[in-house]
């Protein structure tokens, strides 16, 4: 592999609880190893490890034909060893979404 790039490893754990045969909570945590050198003279944040957590609710509708869901999205990178840095190492992303799925 090229420029220094090495195997990495992500660890993902997934829990789904079906409260009701309607309603569906989810939540995730992961961690990303980046495979991308780090140090002093990198970019960062693209590049670097990610801790992760995800939560989501979906529900269903009209007889299992459409879903209407809401999901979050927390990702923070490492980036202590860049020379693009947070006030505490750590780059944050946060991220909403929303989702409507029909079935024909």
């Amino acid at each position: 592999m090229g420029r220094g790039r090495r195997n990495s490893n992500a660890f993902r754990l997934g829990l789904t609880y079906l409260h009701s045969p309607k309603l569906k909570f989810m939540g995730s945590l992961a961690f990303d190893a980046t495979p991308v050198p780090q140090g002093k003279n990198r970019f960062g944040i693209p590049d670097a490890n990610a801790y992760m957590l995800g939560l989501d609710a979906r529900y269903s509708l009209w007889d299992n034909k459409a879903d209407v869901g809401i999901a979050y999205s927390l990702a923070l990178k490492d980036n202590k060893r860049s020379f693009i840095q947070s006030k505490d190492g750590l780059g944050q992303l946060h991220l909403l979404t929303l989702g409507l799925k029909y079935r024909f």
